[in-house]
């Protein structure tokens, strides 16, 4: 019973959802029409038509899998990185107050770098023709956001558990590894999810300054040679890259993983 009310509830989540998306889509859609009847000779909004056919022509290029495959594999190199790092930091993290308190306030540090600094500072250091900043970017952005996670994921393993654990003579690697981290995976999923997204939207943030390939270089290079109507078509484009990417892509992190949600067996 348990499980057919989740799977309801997840279905009536999707339909909402779903029926916003396209409330949205008609709202911009609707506005959009206005804008360019109000100004029909302006030359920076391109009519719609133009762009649904630059958007068509796009997809049907073969080329376009090509850009969309390096932005996507920049971001999900930068977010593993930044994966790595946080596994590896999180032993040290339960182990010493003091070094998780340093972390801490370096991921403060981080999150209050603006991304267009992270940009120029890779871009100084690796020069215009290397892809580290496209990767760089993307792990600056997403450690943090997974490091607060685990933060609040340490704090709140139990502790007694732990006590009893050292009692029966269980040893510091098994603690670990079967005690704390698996706690702690509800807490790294979640972050996952957020970072995992919030990676890939930078990275082409990034590609718009720093690449010559991917998403985010042809939306600006469309945009440098006033081509609006494919600058704007990429940019749509990207749109709906990004819906499939969190709800299908990152879809299995489903809200069940939510670390602040009580966890009841099934019946």
């Amino acid at each position: 019973m348990f499980q057919i009310n989740k799977h309801k509830n997840n279905f009536k989540m999707v339909v909402k959802r779903t029926l916003h998306l396209f409330f949205i889509f008609f709202t911009v859609i609707v506005l959009w029409i206005l804008l360019t009847m109000m100004n029909p000779e302006s030359f920076l909004l391109p009519n719609i038509d133009a762009v649904f056919l630059a958007l068509i022509a796009i997809v049907k290029n073969p080329r376009t899998f090509n850009e969309l495959f390096k932005t996507f594999t920049r971001s999900l190199t930068g977010f593993l990185l930044a994966v790595t790092l946080n596994i590896f930091f999180v032993i040290f993290m339960w182990q010493s107050k003091g070094f998780k308190d340093l972390l801490h306030d370096v991921g403060l540090f981080i999150q209050s770098v603006s991304i267009i600094v992270w940009i120029v500072l890779f871009l100084v250091i690796f020069g215009l023709t290397s892809d580290w900043p496209t990767i760089l970017v993307p792990m600056v952005v997403s450690f943090p956001i997974m490091l607060n996670n685990l933060e609040e994921g340490i704090e709140n393993v139990d502790k007694k558990l732990v006590e009893m654990a050292q009692s029966f003579g269980a040893s510091a690697d098994d603690i670990i590894f079967d005690i704390i981290l698996p706690s702690l995976k509800p807490y790294f999923l979640s972050g996952a999810r957020s970072a995992a997204s919030l990676a890939f939207k930078v990275s082409v943030v990034a590609e718009a300054f720093t690449a010559s390939n991917g998403i985010g270089y042809q939306i600006m290079l469309n945009f440098n040679l006033f081509k609006h109507d494919l600058a704007i078509a990429w940019a749509l484009f990207l749109v709906f890259i990004m819906i499939f990417f969190d709800w299908v892509l990152l879809g299995f992190i489903s809200n069940d993983n939510d670390p602040k949600k009580e966890f009841v067996g099934n019946d």
